[in-house]
């Protein structure tokens, strides 16, 4: 019983965090700068890494709290794009790859996704779109071990990868592997004002061709 009523009070915290932060019609969820982004990673002649990251990451969420369901969209500008060569960043925002001129905005887009999965972990479904190609992902997120009771919002971590070819970056496949690591860690400003951010692991999956 005594767990039943700490599950019920979970619940009702991780509810009560997200509605403080939105409106009947959704809204911005202002996020820590200094912490949220978005990681990426690729393999060089199969020995090595390459990393970097966006900085510029924005999140929209709408929450039916009727049905307990919410519809997530995030957004990430690719001229926030660092990597430790200048020169890398060029080529990253380029024609080749992200042709940042053009298509300058990667964006997640998710609806109906139960609030429980937050909490408990689970199966997270969206659409990824990058370059004017939108693909499905799939992403498992593990349980989210924050303390609702400490924080208003917790941060939340989701990590995994995405293949280069799938939307149609294919230069210098002889060079750079096909698959890129990715990481996306999200940090309310909320959640990182009053305590040290802290975020579960996950891993995010292509769907099965």
């Amino acid at each position: 019983m005594c767990a039943e009523r700490q599950a019920v009070r979970w619940s009702v915290a991780l509810i009560l965090a997200l509605l403080c932060c939105l409106n009947a019609h959704g809204r911005e969820l202002l996020l820590d700068p200094e912490y949220s982004r978005v990681r990426f990673s690729i393999p060089v002649l199969w020995l090595f890494h390459r990393e970097g990251d966006f900085s510029d990451l924005a999140l929209h969420v709408d929450v039916d709290d009727a049905t307990g369901l919410a519809d997530i969209e995030a957004r990430v500008q690719v001229a926030s794009a660092r990597m430790d060569n200048p020169a890398d960043v060029a080529t990253l925002k380029s024609r080749d790859y992200f042709d940042a001129l053009t298509h300058p905005e990667i964006r997640f887009t998710a609806s109906a996704v139960p609030l429980a999965v937050l909490r408990d972990g689970g199966e997270l479904a969206g659409q990824l779109s990058l370059r004017g190609v939108t693909r499905e992902v799939r992403f498992r997120i593990a349980p989210d071990p924050c303390d609702y009771a400490a924080l208003s919002y917790c941060p939340f971590e989701l990590a995994g990868a995405i293949q280069r070819h799938d939307y149609g970056m294919n230069a210098r496949r002889g060079i750079l592997g096909d698959e890129v690591s990715v990481a996306i860690r999200i940090v309310p400003a909320e959640a990182s004002a009053g305590a040290a951010p802290r975020a579960a692991t996950a891993t995010v999956q292509p769907p099965e061709h």
